[in-house]
């Protein structure tokens, strides 16, 4: 088995590394070319939560099940304007009136309608966001989910990530060329950067109402990739 450092192949033909110098190696032009990924990451604190907070409600009657909804609704959205959470950090996400049934003997018997009403709400005070979570559920709420963290500003995060990625992949090229003896003449001719990707989100399953919710943000990982394309 070859070493993938120590062979290169072209089409059907396996050169071992140490037999090829730059002339004998670049008969073809696309040949005299090295390709790498490189990989930069940061971490950072993060400064906003953002969660899907809602009321949902159901009733045998339509109408009752619409006023009980907007009435908890109310409710919740007087509490966040207490709280000092501003109406441009909250956001209608869903609303949907639906039937329900039972099935009886093969049967579909209606047996009432359900409403939920749910927002997507920006949480600036990270500290706090536990203690908001509880509040909500204390003025109507009864569906949260989607928790997302996530940094306000990550392009003074991601710019570092990105310095590191383009680092990396002069790191990987240099070991190659200095295997393949080329490393003096190679410069990059080509940089494709991936999608920014600041982390995965944090979900929280469940509702207590019997204790203070906790909200551990941890630290998010913001990472950069590029793809380099070396000649030489």
């Amino acid at each position: 088995m070859f070493d993938p450092i120590e062979a290169i192949r072209f089409d059907q033909m396996i050169y071992p590394v140490n037999n090829l110098t730059k002339q004998n190696f670049c008969f073809n032009p696309f040949a005299c070319r090295i390709k790498v990924e490189g990989k930069g990451t940061v971490y950072a604190m993060p400064d906003l939560l953002t969660a899907v907070i809602g009321v949902r409600t159901e009733n045998v009657r339509l109408a009752t099940a619409q006023a009980e909804n907007a009435a908890r609704t109310k409710q919740l959205l007087d509490a966040w304007a207490d709280e000092g959470i501003p109406t441009s950090d909250i956001q209608t996400y869903d609303y949907a009136v639906y039937p329900m049934y039972d099935y009886t003997e093969g049967r579909q018997i209606l047996r009432g309608y359900g409403v939920v009403h749910s927002f997507l709400i920006t949480i600036r005070d990270i500290e706090n966001a536990g203690r908001i979570i509880d509040m909500s559920v204390q003025n109507g709420a009864n569906e949260i989910g989607q928790l997302t963290f996530s940094v306000e500003d990550p392009s003074r995060y991601y710019g570092t990530a990105l310095s590191r990625a383009l680092e990396d992949a002069d790191r990987k090229a240099a070991a190659i060329g200095e295997k393949l003896g080329v490393a003096a003449s190679m410069r990059p001719v080509s940089i494709v950067e991936e999608r920014f990707d600041q982390g995965p989100p944090v979900g929280v399953s469940g509702i207590r109402t019997d204790a203070a919710t906790q909200i551990q943000p941890g630290r998010l990982e913001i990472t950069a990739t590029v793809h380099v394309l070396y000649t030489y």
